[in-house]
């Protein structure tokens, strides 16, 4: 901020209000303690949100790299017996994976899938390497569409906890049901996203 008001020949305030506007409009990002950088024009994606594709690899600003925490496999909640279409004693397979963008916890992924479903696609259920890379990109290449719901929420202690951020921080959540050609329900994302690390796009077109 010192060098650039020198340069421009403006006062600081000045300075902070212009860099607030290139923020808002999506133009430049920071970086918590390394400053402020643009966003090339490359990283404007072709493919945005209208497109069925993994969305943590998929709009990350930076680098991104996932790492596996768990994978559980456990009844599931009437909320997603209701979303699946599920009989209550099926087992389900949750996933939980956090993604790291320039070595912040950026986003945790949380992927819920039947293990009848998950064997359809003839995974190995022992197999935590091949479920974690099934989940993120085969999942989503091969269903026929989605349903996403996009909320603007705060972090809790689960949340604090697992991502190292402080309580109440604004978090961007995307839950996403996936639906197979026959139009079955076949997995629930949930992804717990710090926006500053993203760029999402939409293209839209008229009818």
């Amino acid at each position: 901020e010192h060098e650039l008001s020198k340069r421009f020949n403006v006062s600081r305030s000045t300075l902070r209000q212009a860099l607030l506007i290139l923020k808002e409009n999506g133009l430049i990002y920071n970086k918590q303690g390394k400053g402020n950088f643009v966003l090339p024009w490359e990283n404007q994606k072709e493919a945005g949100l209208e497109k069925l594709i993994p969305i943590p690899v998929s709009f990350s600003k930076g680098e991104i790299k996932d790492k596996l925490i768990n994978i559980l496999f456990e009844i599931p909640t009437n909320y997603l017996v209701k979303k699946l279409q599920l009989d209550q004693s099926t087992l389900l397979m949750s996933c939980h994976k956090t993604y790291h963008v320039n070595g912040t916890i950026a986003c945790y992924s949380l992927y819920n899938i039947s293990a009848k479903v998950l064997s359809q696609y003839k995974l190995d259920l022992h197999d935590k390497d091949a479920i974690s890379a099934f989940v993120e990109k085969e999942l989503v290449t091969s269903s026929s569409k989605s349903l996403a719901r996009i909320v603007s929420t705060e972090a809790g202690e689960f949340l604090v906890d697992i991502m190292k951020v402080p309580l109440n921080e604004k978090i961007l959540m995307i839950e996403e049901l996936f639906y197979d050609k026959t139009g079955r329900p076949i997995a629930v994302t949930r992804h717990s996203i710090l926006p500053e690390y993203f760029d999402f796009t939409l293209t839209r077109s008229g009818i």
